[in-house]
């Protein structure tokens, strides 16, 4: 039997997209060009995302899934649930009121042990709506979940960093 402890250290990444200007065309009419740049996004990590302890048993590999809209653990292939806390991960982004923006997550991460093993973490989604906005507060909080693949023969205390970037549509 392989214990397994698993967990992600965040880091958010506050983008706001850039906007080249052109010297050489004239400005378009009705352009926001005299309008103040809207206020700086502020992102807090809240809660670290955290698939617990799992345990592996025989020779194959398998998944843990975590739901960012529920927070739900489900353990797959040769794992087993070894109990512990489940963590989505909580972002809590501060900005200009009713403003629409984006949120990327990347598609893959890989997560390292101490003795320089790696597992994958996958599937990588947020509980937001299609079409996400500043509240009329200039609040907007999301949780967001994943999928852990573990290989055969993976042990260990796996951490690593999740980039999220957040901007202004």
């Amino acid at each position: 039997m392989r214990i397994v402890g698993l967990g992600v250290i965040l880091s958010a990444l506050p983008l706001a997209p850039l906007h080249a200007q052109c010297k050489l065309c004239a400005p378009a009419p009705h352009t926001l060009a005299d309008s103040p740049p809207p206020k700086p996004l502020d992102i807090a990590v809240e809660a670290s995302l955290d698939f617990s302890r799992v345990a592996q048993f025989g020779v194959s590999g398998g998944s843990v899934l975590v739901d960012p809209a529920t927070g739900t653990r489900t353990v797959n292939g040769g794992l087993r649930d070894l109990g512990g806390a489940v963590l989505r991960g909580q972002v809590h982004v501060q900005g200009e009121p009713l403003r629409p923006i984006r949120v990327m997550l990347p598609n893959r991460i890989s997560l390292t042990a101490a003795d320089g093993s790696s597992v994958d973490v996958t599937n990588l989604r947020t509980n937001l709506p299609q079409n996400p906005a500043i509240g009329a507060d200039g609040k907007l909080d999301f949780d967001f979940g994943g999928q852990l693949m573990v290989g055969a023969a993976s042990a260990g205390n796996y951490h690593g960093r999740i980039p999220i970037t957040v901007e202004y549509q």
